[in-house]
């Protein structure tokens, strides 16, 4: 696993594709009043993005879209719901048709090997490190999940069936301060 240098919290940043991709999965579920308080973060969801924004902000700005997108549902489980659709409309995109047709053809086994890589790509912390414990079961430890536990979950869960895992089950095994496990596995 390449490592990159710990970022302190207070540097953490998620970069402008990350967001944007929240907001093309979510605008048309926001409402007017979870539109106003996503602008009230410093994002503005009609304007021009910066480069990057503090991962804390990101946080904020996901846990609005589940409770406002997701009312009735538990955090945990509205950060899923948002990551699902959050991954379903990348991959409804150019670079998600072209992304997930190649990891189609390597299936979720080399998919898991390339997700530090590609969860690189959205910010600059996010380290992952997978553990095969048999064949399709993994132990997937991500460094920090930004107080989103179930948003990660969602990501690995749509992602890994969007790639082929059948009959996919994935659970939050442990939480450590900023950092989760999750145990995932799959039919062969």
């Amino acid at each position: 696993m390449e490592s990159q240098a710990r970022v302190e919290p207070a540097n953490q940043v998620i970069f402008d594709n990350t967001i944007d991709g929240l907001f093309r999965a979510l605008r048309p579920f926001v409402t007017p009043t979870g539109k106003a308080k996503i602008r009230a973060l410093g994002l503005d969801m009609d304007g021009k993005l910066n480069p990057a924004y503090p991962a804390h902000v990101w946080a904020s700005a996901v846990k609005i879209f589940a409770a406002d997108a997701y009312p009735g549902l538990a955090p945990f489980e509205g950060q899923r719901r948002v990551a699902e659709r959050t991954v379903d409309a990348f991959a409804e995109g150019v670079i998600g048709t072209a992304m997930f047709t190649l990891l189609r053809l390597v299936g979720p086994d080399r998919t898991i090997g390339r997700m530090t890589r590609n969860l690189r790509t959205g910010s600059n912390y996010v380290e992952t490190k997978a553990t095969q414990l048999e064949p399709h079961k993994y132990e997937i430890w991500i460094n920090d999940v930004t107080d989103l536990p179930g948003f990660y979950l969602g990501l690995l869960e749509r992602g890994l069936h969007l790639v082929g895992a059948k009959e996919l089950k994935i659970e939050l095994a442990n939480q450590t301060g900023p950092s989760c496990t999750y145990r995932v596995g799959w039919k062969g």
